[in-house]
């Protein structure tokens, strides 16, 4: 269902797109503070990474808040009360178009595992800040792992969910730059867990260039994000 401009929905989206910018943004000069050779600025590094975190934690979270409010209205209603209240069909379309109902629960499964990966990644900051980096980086970056494969899950379904049927090709624009924004997250997603694994290995150096890459392709991902969801 499309979303009218002025709806407290799409203005909550915007805000989760921008924070989504804003948190991917930062992660790009967090991650080449971060290089070997720069380690003076290590204490900036990792400020930078936590507000990075914080930004995509928010914005986990509000995607989160709008995906659990239908699929909890679409658990707990009445049929008829849930359609009164959406606007979305509660049965099951003959033509094999998934219903409403279960596109409530894979968006709430999406959101989810950005939702959480957005806290781990804001974990895994915190626990490389000093005076807790000297003891606990290597469990701050087993925790940016896990937090890679939440997000990793979340563009796995999100591709599936996009290019599915009934979906007819060739995509549209809007349909075409949600593509770019997963497949860059998937990459940026496994770079970061190569960049974790490098690191747990004591390959610092290789560790940040992954990440640096991996930055690089959340940052272009999140700004395809932005410009998808103004565009509507």
């Amino acid at each position: 269902r499309r979303v009218h401009g002025g709806s407290p929905v799409l203005r909550m989206k915007r805000i989760s797109a921008s924070l989504y910018f804003v948190g991917c943004a930062l992660l790009v000069p967090a991650a080449v503070l971060i290089f070997p050779h720069f380690s003076e600025y290590y204490k900036t590094s990792i400020t930078l990474y936590i507000v990075a975190c914080a930004c995509l934690a928010a914005a986990g979270l509000l995607d989160f808040l709008i995906a659990s409010k239908t699929f909890l209205k679409k658990l707990l209603l009445p049929p008829a009360r849930f359609e009164a209240l959406t606007g979305l069909s509660s049965d099951v379309s003959k033509s094999g178009v998934p219903s409403d109902k279960r596109k409530a629960m894979e968006q709430w499964a999406v959101a989810f595992f950005y939702c959480a990966g957005g806290f781990l990644f804001l974990g895994g900051a915190v626990l490389y800040w000093p005076p807790f980096g000297a003891s606990t980086p290597p469990i701050g970056t087993k925790v940016f792992r896990a937090g890679s494969c939440s997000y990793l899950c979340g563009s796995i379904i999100s591709l599936y969910l996009l290019l599915r049927p009934p979906t007819r090709f060739p995509l549209s624009t809007i349909q075409l730059l949600w593509l770019s924004v997963l497949l860059q997250y998937m990459t940026g997603s496994c770079l970061y867990i190569a960049g974790g694994v490098e690191f747990t290995n004591g390959n610092g150096l290789i560790g940040a260039r992954d990440w640096l890459a991996g930055g690089i392709m959340f940052c272009g991902g999140a700004t395809v994000g932005l410009i998808a969801t103004l565009c509507g």
